[in-house]
């Protein structure tokens, strides 16, 4: 357990600069909906593709910070052992979506302090046929408890709710009220914008 010990400093303070770190080789592989590859196939790919672009050596990447739902039974851990690192900084992130952030503030610090000099961070999922049920399913102790076998349909649920209720305390006029769109890159990966009009439309490049 750590604590403030300035009396000039709390938690509500900006965060230090990040001064001397720098953020190289921002990469992502070709989206999949399923596939027989498994999560460490994916993230193994995703870290070659990185080195190939930076032209970093595999031996100079002291730190690795990894994201998925779908690694288990497998973890950060075993994930050197798999691609042959040595690093002296390892993180794994639980977080979701917020995952991306976290890790990338998590290693800017490791690198301030002198943990890693070089950080791959990454996340990725893989996903076959109706692997999302099952991993919705014992998403939580909640999950298998109080809401699966009532019927809740995993956090997709609980995330329309909440859009639904930031939409309600949104102003009336239509004209005003964002509307998300979901534009197909490439008919692969979804990308999200914000428009004013209410009237929205998918579009999919060829």
């Amino acid at each position: 357990m750590t604590r403030i010990t300035s009396p000039k400093a709390s938690p509500t303070d900006n965060p230090g600069s990040y001064q001397g770190v720098a953020l190289v080789a921002a990469s992502s592989i070709k989206y999949s909906r399923q596939s027989h590859h498994g999560a460490p196939w994916f993230i193994g790919k995703t870290l070659h593709k990185m080195l190939m672009e930076t032209g970093i050596k595999k031996a100079e990447v002291d730190g690795l910070a990894v994201s998925s739902f779908s690694l288990s039974a497998d973890s950060a851990v075993n994930l050197t052992q798999h691609f042959q690192l040595t690093p002296r900084w390892i993180e794994q992130l639980p977080y979701g979506g917020a995952s991306g952030v976290i890790a990338l503030r998590r290693a800017a610090r490791a690198i301030q302090c002198g943990d890693a000099h070089i950080i791959a961070c990454i996340g990725g999922d893989a996903a076959f046929h109706r692997s999302f049920e099952a991993t919705a399913s014992q998403f939580s102790n909640f999950t298998i408890d109080s809401s699966f076998p009532y019927g809740g349909g995993g956090p997709n649920a609980a995330f329309a709710l909440i859009t639904t209720s930031s939409i309600r305390k949104l102003p009336k006029d239509p004209l005003s009220v964002p509307c998300a769109c979901a534009v197909a890159t490439n008919g692969t990966f979804p990308l999200y914008k914000l428009t004013s009009s209410p009237k929205c439309s998918v579009s999919r490049s060829t």
